[in-house]
């Protein structure tokens, strides 16, 4: 039934439990602040009802590392997408052209690699998408 988890800004250490996965209703999830590690859980591609989901560390952070889940092509509702400051790795992946309502991508200050999707010319609703401070490669995607 919970539908809002925010346990931003504390002192939590670990990794996100993949049991969130299960909080099929879950609109907001904010973990932001913490000294959490690891993957992010696959499971969260579960949360088909998140609508922000904000991971990242702009107080005293979080160290997560990894790639970012292609399941996270499955949260339709995602409008709002923050995982900058952590520690992940691999490439962006081109499920997030799946996620018409997003408005707002920040992966910045992390250590992505390849190109830029061409999938998020899909994104209609994208009014920021941040990805600076990577190791990014490749072309600008022309739309």
């Amino acid at each position: 039934r919970m539908e809002t988890l925010i346990l931003s800004n504390n002192r939590l250490l670990g990794g996100v439990p993949r049991s969130l996965g299960t909080l099929e209703r879950l609109r907001l999830l904010m973990l932001d602040g913490n000294q959490l590690s690891g993957a992010i859980p696959e499971e969260l591609g579960n949360c088909t009802n998140l609508e922000e989901l904000i991971i990242d560390m702009r107080l005293h952070g979080n160290s997560f590392s990894g790639s970012i889940p292609p399941s996270v092509g499955n949260l339709s509702k995602l409008s709002i997408l923050y995982l900058s400051n952590n520690k992940l790795d691999g490439s962006i992946p081109a499920t997030l052209g799946q996620l018409r309502r997003l408005t707002q991508v920040d992966f910045s200050e992390n250590q992505l690699t390849g190109g830029i999707p061409g999938s998020l010319a899909k994104c209609d609703s994208l009014q920021l998408l941040d990805l600076s401070s990577n190791l990014l490669s490749g072309e600008i995607p022309a739309s």
